[in-house]
């Protein structure tokens, strides 16, 4: 059986279809870039929280951001 990973979303999420994009696009840009390193194995629970800790410039949570804005920003019709 598969690894899977528990997401939570909170209900008022599920009342914009931007903010549910938005949420999933975040989600998904952190689980892609997280999965090639658990599978490597050897990552530590600290390297693991600095990969995905909010307020951490650059890190995979910071970088999810940038990746639901732009996904919203397209499912605007707005991309570049």
């Amino acid at each position: 059986m598969p690894p899977c990973a528990l997401i939570r979303i909170r209900p008022d999420i599920l009342k914009s279809d931007e903010a549910i994009v938005a949420v999933f696009a975040h989600e998904m840009y952190e689980l892609e870039r997280l999965r090639p390193i658990l599978r490597k194995g050897g990552t530590s629970i600290e390297q693991f929280i600095e990969h995905t800790r909010p307020r951490n410039p650059g890190n995979y949570h910071d970088l999810a951001w940038k990746a639901a804005d732009d996904m919203v920003e397209r499912m605007r019709g707005e991309a570049k």
